[in-house]
């Protein structure tokens, strides 16, 4: 049995890559194909079944002649057809379709039609695949497309020399480099849209980008002419319309990023910083003292603080007003903010959180 080409979300530590945007799941072509004779009880079933919302009219032989999407039906009610009316009496029977298996050209075509399933047929009129809208924006089918952004240009000074060899990003973590893994946990909140940012042994960072390609992922590469900061590389986005996440390329934090943005955003939140419960053991006695008289010691306490992970989510707002092209790191961008009298909050986490940036740490953590 011939199947239509597919694209399936993993929860795994392996996943993989696809760029394609096209129908989410593994769907048998015959699932999708319908006859122009059948009933619209059977479409309706049909299309409830796969979840596709659209059906491929076909002849016997799997030649395409039309189409039915949610909206034939819908309107097929509204001219009071039954569910006993045959397909061939309300579907398209003018498809708008595609022959070039290019992905840009496939969006670009459902957004000036304002349509969001787009069938690629081959020069014959058979069907290869069909596009759909959501997922060439959100990969994984899920109406998450927030842009992740990850800091990838440092030249990581604290772990040289192997820094001297190696950019950071790469530093293997539990086996896979460090920005595998950040790209992977934000994959199974839903987040599928990455912009990197490039400078220091960046063609090493662009072959390994390269060489999983054929993941579920949707990675941009964004060059620095000169190192910008924490948030300098950030004026070099193309114009947003969503909030975006912000990280460094050394952290690991396993949380829900839903839930994160959910709050971001119920929160009117300009910025979110995503802070992390972290417990300190002081190895010495801590004085307290008044006018230079001891009140009391105490020794080696616990204490615990909520410090800043380094991630953070940003309306585009901000992102635009961060000078083009110039140093800036997060905390100036924060104060900067806080002048404005934007409103800054803080998502705090108590999940495990891993930071390699300094020797010791990436030791732990390998």
């Amino acid at each position: 049995m011939q199947e239509i080409d597919y694209t399936i979300p993993h929860d795994g530590e392996e996943f993989r890559i696809v760029k394609s945007g096209y129908v989410c799941g593994k769907v048998e072509l015959k699932k999708l194909q319908i006859s122009k004779n059948s009933t619209m009880y059977e479409a309706i079933k049909r299309i409830n079944d796969t979840a596709l919302k659209i059906l491929i009219v076909a002849e016997e032989t799997g030649k395409v002649i039309g189409t039915v999407t949610d909206g034939d039906i819908r309107r097929g009610i509204l001219k009071g057809l039954s569910m006993d009316s045959l397909v061939g009496s309300f579907f398209n029977a003018n498809p708008k379709t595609i022959t070039e298996d290019n992905t840009e050209m496939a969006k670009e075509k459902m957004k000036t039609f304002g349509f969001d399933r787009l069938p690629l047929l081959d020069h014959q009129g058979f069907l290869k695949k069909i596009f759909s809208y959501e997922l060439l924006t959100c990969p994984n089918g899920q109406k998450l497309c927030n842009n992740v952004v990850i800091m990838a240009g440092g030249k990581g000074v604290r772990l040289k020399p192997i820094t001297d060899i190696i950019p950071k990003p790469l530093l293997p973590i539990q086996g896979k480099p460090i920005i595998h893994k950040i790209m992977h946990i934000f994959s199974k909140y839903g987040f599928n849209q990455f912009f990197l940012t490039l400078n220091y042994k960046k063609d090493m960072i662009k072959i390994y980008i390269e060489s999983i390609s054929e993941e579920l992922l949707d990675v941009s590469l964004i060059e620095e002419e000169k190192f910008l900061g924490t948030a300098g590389s950030l004026s070099l986005l193309p114009q947003l319309n969503e909030p975006i996440f912000l990280t460094n390329c050394d952290i690991l934090l396993d949380i829900d990023y839903r839930k994160a943005l959910e709050y971001h955003k119920e929160n009117n939140n300009e910025i979110t910083v995503i802070g992390n419960l972290q417990e300190i053991s002081v190895p010495y006695g801590i004085l307290y003292q008044s006018n230079g008289s001891l009140i009391d010691i105490e020794e080696k306490p616990t204490l615990h603080y909520n410090v800043n992970t380094g991630i953070y989510i940003l309306n585009p707002a901000v992102v635009e007003r961060i000078p083009k092209n110039q140093q800036i790191d997060m905390p100036d961008v924060i104060k900067n903010e806080k002048k404005l009298g934007s409103k800054i909050g803080i998502y705090p986490t108590h999940e495990k959180w891993f930071d390699i940036g300094n020797w010791a740490d990436l030791q732990r953590n390998c």
